[in-house]
């Protein structure tokens, strides 16, 4: 929920400072562009937002709240390449209805699909 909040903010800010500038110089007209505009605009931020954190730190800030720590197969902080394709093997896992993560219980080191995909790990910070 912390990592949903902060990304979504991260598009929130500018996109309502905008539409008060536009709304002050005369509003723009919603359509069809405006929209598409928005819906690239959330997909680039909040992959983004995942993206840049697995890959500098490891963790996102709901990750730290948590203490788990993603990790590639030598301990560190997995690459950009390795994280966009977690971020990837998230969005499978959740759109066929969470599936991707119904190994995450039996498997020894807690990974779904995302994890097998990229070659990751969640480990859980003493």
């Amino acid at each position: 929920m912390v990592d949903a909040f902060l990304a979504h903010l991260l598009l929130l800010l500018p996109v309502a400072a905008v539409a008060l500038i536009a709304s002050l110089a005369g509003g723009v007209k919603s359509g069809w562009l405006v929209d598409t505009i928005l819906g690239v605009a959330w997909v680039v931020v909040v992959g983004a937002y995942f993206v840049f954190f697995w890959a500098v730190l490891g963790q996102t800030p709901g990750m730290i709240l948590m203490g788990l720590r993603v990790m590639d197969p030598r301990g560190n902080s997995p690459s950009i390449l390795r994280s966009i394709v977690r971020l990837v093997g998230l969005i499978v896992s959740i759109w066929i209805v969470f599936l991707g993560f119904v190994t995450v219980p039996f498997d020894g080191r807690r990974r779904g699909l995302a994890d097998f995909v990229a070659g990751t790990r969640v480990h859980a910070e003493q």
